[in-house]
């Protein structure tokens, strides 16, 4: 497992398209190569939770790591945990095509003034930048006998605007303007596992609450080519914390 952070002024976008290479065209598959036999459900759940109660799981004190473990062990943790389901996104993907899933929130700001000329003086016009913050995973399942080997690159990202305001005044005008200028903390961790269908793997990162973690839990399972699981499907265990319940009327 790799881990990387970077602290920077700017948004997420301009750090992704600096870092973009450009797509790789996809060979076409034979009949026999796994591809063609079926494809690879991941099922991703991405938690919110205390250090202190992954530490205390995990028996690992460090604030990023991963880990694979049994399919039950985890999502009982995950059940009994005082942490968040933040999303639980599903990803149907080839054997060995590159996919992604994203959780985004976007803030905007007061990216630029644009002094136009206006009878009878100058007029301030803002410009509205975008700053985008939360998770992003690119994922790759390669099916290898049984069990799936899966690669995964999770990127977080958190934009403090607050204390990034600047105040000036223009060339010819006299009300004041105020300008905010981003700062993104960026992590990206990057890992592999191969996985049994019984079995999870664990991502973990620092989040941007204090002495909290954001775990991100990958499973992979066998899809034929009818569109059916070759083993049992145990996503109902897991609910977002959200989810509505009926609540039986009292007597």
């Amino acid at each position: 497992m790799t881990y990387e952070a970077d602290a920077y002024s700017g948004t997420w976008q301009q750090a992704m398209s600096a870092e973009s290479a450009p797509p790789v065209e996809n060979e076409p598959q034979s009949e026999g190569e796994p591809g063609a036999q079926g494809m690879v459900l991941l099922e991703c759940r991405i938690l919110q939770c205390p250090q202190e109660d992954l530490a205390r799981w995990t028996g690992k004190a460090d604030l990023s790591f991963a880990l694979e473990a049994p399919a039950g062990q985890i999502l009982d943790f995950v059940a009994r945990s005082r942490g968040d389901l933040v999303s639980a996104p599903k990803l149907l993907l080839r054997p060995g095509v590159r996919g992604s899933l994203s959780i985004a929130d976007q803030t905007a700001f007061i990216e630029s003034f644009k002094v136009v000329k206006a009878e009878p003086g100058l007029l301030a016009d803002p410009v509205i930048g975008i700053a985008t913050e939360g998770l992003e995973v690119e994922l790759i399942a390669t099916p290898e006998g049984p069990a799936v080997r899966v690669d995964v690159l999770a990127t977080y990202a958190d934009v403090r605007l607050e204390s990034s305001k600047r105040e000036l005044t223009l060339p010819g005008t006299q009300t004041p303007v105020t300008l905010q200028q981003p700062v993104t903390l960026l992590q990206k961790v990057e890992t592999e596992g191969l996985l049994a269908e019984d079995r999870l793997l664990m991502v973990v990162a620092p989040s941007s609450e204090s002495g909290a973690s954001l775990a991100l839990f990958v499973s992979a399972k066998h899809v034929d080519q009818e569109g059916k699981l070759k083993g049992p499907d145990e996503s109902a265990r897991l609910w977002p914390r959200t989810t509505p319940r009926v609540v039986p009327p009292t007597e």
